[in-house]
């Protein structure tokens, strides 16, 4: 699924909906029905809420200002420049409510726009550099994730970008409707928002922007800070941060270079990437020398973003493998293919049950078990990768992310997380349909079935993955969305 739909699978378990419909009501700001002056109008667009003063008159497109901050300032914050904006009539708009924030900044929120607390958008140049100038001194020290796609003016929470003042669309070369906005010759052209600052060729450059970007040229010519490492591959984006492929420019070693930003990728818990980062570092501290597990080499914090080094481990995914080597995805296969197979999986489910175990004795729960996580070596041997939700088996609390179709609402304590995703597990390798569990707690029978039919595995194999999927879930598994519906049969 395209991490851009996550937010609008959450108000219903069948269908994609409006994410406002999954908010309560008491989880709305003040300001998003706060008393206006005469004459202010207010609307709300998608998670945003709109205020424009009387007889406001903004150009088509121009420098907007972004404001950043954590759930935890995001309102106080939103007090303090509605009060700024009403006095100053400026146009803005924010976002509606702490949910709304928490999501947008989340692990899989789109890292174009997380950040985006509020826009204020200046009718000019010299409203530009005024809510600059007196929006740095009356937020000053607020923390907030970095807007990817801005400049950040000072030291922040205010972020600046070149774009459409107005909603409108245009194609791109790709054929696809993207934000626009008007090109040098007067006709729409993509408002590019990236992960990276860009100013069109063509876009004025104010006075206190280019004074901003001469000031960031000269810090980064000053830096002294070394980062001897060589990007060569990136592995993985999230808005948290990067997984790259590296190399150690000071020994040659191929390494892993682990990436976490402060305030962005936030879990359900509410914890960023770096918190989670700095707990994945204490657990590789206390699982070194495993063969399984890859070693650390340091941890090394450059400019605010913080990186483990870790051991690079030669191999694919196990996502990978098996949608390459899965008879059920090939037409026909024959017996040598189901039967080599088969014994391959069987394999590698036997290698995840003991490096589950081994972890379970030394007092820790993997947590974060799915196919995207497990690795296999050339030579076929498995290892585990990502430990930032690793916890402590004691822990009373549950983990505060997981993979749909490997976690279940009822095994969500101690080793029984790592219970119920290597039988998740099981049944993927043989018929992915994990996903279908949480619709209807019966596709497990069905399933079960089906493995035993397909596969040539030991009589009773399937009936056991659909009992190791119930014993696993507490005894039984929890009733599916199509089985909670008013309609459906007992």
């Amino acid at each position: 699924m395209d991490d851009r739909y996550e937010r609008h699978c959450l108000a219903d378990p069948l269908f994609y909906d409006e994410p406002a419909r999954a908010e309560h009501p008491d989880d709305r700001f003040a300001a998003a029905s706060a008393p206006l002056p005469p004459g202010w109008l207010r609307g709300e667009h998608g998670p945003w809420v709109h205020v424009r003063p009387p007889h406001a008159q903004l150009p088509e497109q121009g420098w907007k200002v972004h404001v950043s901050a954590t759930p935890d300032e995001a309102e106080r914050v939103i007090d303090q420049v509605l009060a700024y904006c009403l006095e100053h009539e400026l146009t803005w708009k924010f976002l509606r409510g702490r949910a709304t924030v928490q999501m947008a900044n989340g692990k899989y929120a789109d890292r174009r726009s997380s950040g985006k607390l509020i826009t204020l958008y200046p009718e000019d140049d010299a409203r530009l550099a005024q809510v600059l100038d007196e929006l740095s001194t009356l937020l000053k020290g607020v923390p907030g994730p970095y807007v990817l796609s801005d400049l950040r003016y000072r030291e922040g929470p205010l972020y600046l970008r070149y774009g459409s003042y107005v909603q409108r669309y245009c194609t791109d070369e790709k054929g696809q409707r993207v934000p626009a906005m008007n090109g040098p010759d007067g006709e729409p052209v993509p408002d590019v928002r990236g992960t990276v600052f860009a100013v069109p060729d063509w876009a004025p450059v104010p006075e206190v922007v280019a004074a901003q970007l001469a000031a960031d040229a000269e810090r980064e010519a000053e830096s002294t800070t070394e980062f001897p490492f060589e990007v060569t591959k990136a592995l993985h984006f999230s808005n948290g941060g990067g997984v790259y492929r590296a190399t150690d420019q000071r020994n040659g070693r191929e390494v892993v270079l682990r990436e976490a930003r402060p305030h962005a990728g936030l879990d359900y818990a509410g914890r960023d990437a770096v918190e989670r980062l700095l707990s994945e570092r204490r657990v590789l501290e206390a699982l070194a020398g495993l063969d399984f597990v890859p070693a650390l080499y340091e941890h090394r914090q450059v400019w605010e973003h913080h990186y483990l080094v870790e051991e690079y481990i030669e191999g694919e995914r196990l996502e990978e493998v098996f949608t390459r080597t899965c008879p059920l995805a090939h037409p026909d296969p024959d017996e040598a293919e189901l039967a080599e197979y088969t014994s391959w999986a069987l394999d590698v489910i036997d290698q995840v049950t003991a490096m589950l175990a081994a972890l379970h004795e030394r007092g820790l729960v993997f947590a974060d078990l799915h196919p995207n996580n497990v690795l296999i070596r050339p030579d076929g041997r498995c290892a585990l990768v990502d430990f930032e939700i690793t916890f402590p088996a004691d822990d009373a609390t549950a983990p505060p992310l997981g993979a749909p179709g490997f976690v279940s609402p009822t095994a969500r304590r101690g080793t029984a997380v790592d219970a119920y995703a290597l039988a998740a597990l099981r049944l993927y390798l043989f018929l992915p349909v994990n996903n279908l569990l949480a619709l209807d707690s019966g596709k497990a029978e069905l399933a079960g079935r089906e493995i035993s039919a397909r596969y040539p595995v030991d009589p009773g194999f399937g009936a056991e993955v659909a009992e190791e999927l119930h014993r696993a879930a507490g005894g039984r598994l929890p009733r599916g969305a199509t089985e909670r519906r008013p309609d459906a049969a007992d």
